[in-house]
């Protein structure tokens, strides 16, 4: 049982360190979304006529969904996000499944013929 959950914990730093180069690109899509917002409050800021605030949003919305189509649109952007929140912290438990495969026969007869009983005198959850 222990080799396994080791098996599992080693995948998991396998994806990690794959996970590097995604953790990047999301990064770079940040500083993209940001440099576009700056650039839009740079040029209200710089503008000869004072913006109102309605088009203050609207352009940084279009700066904003703009950035986003570049890089991949919405749900390509959304799939990454989730792939990378996949495996974040130190949870492997969602790994063990493909370790414990070839057992899952072999652990449930086992169960089957296994006695159980309570560690505690405590009877109530019988």
């Amino acid at each position: 049982m222990n080799t396994m959950h080791n098996k599992a914990r080693e995948l998991l730093e396998t994806i990690r360190a794959e996970q590097c180069q995604r953790n990047e690109r999301m990064l770079a899509v940040l500083r993209d979304l940001l440099d576009a917002v700056n650039e839009v409050d740079i040029a209200a800021r710089n503008a000869p006529n004072p913006w109102t605030a309605v088009r203050r949003r609207h352009e940084t919305g279009r700066a904003v969904l703009a950035t986003i189509e570049t890089n991949g649109g919405l749900s390509g952007l959304v799939a990454e996000h989730e792939a990378l929140a996949a495996f974040h912290g130190d949870n492997y438990l969602p790994l063990l499944d493909r370790f414990y495969r070839s057992h899952r026969a072999l652990l449930l007869r086992l169960a089957g013929v296994l006695v159980l009983e309570p560690a505690s005198t405590d009877r109530r959850q019988l």
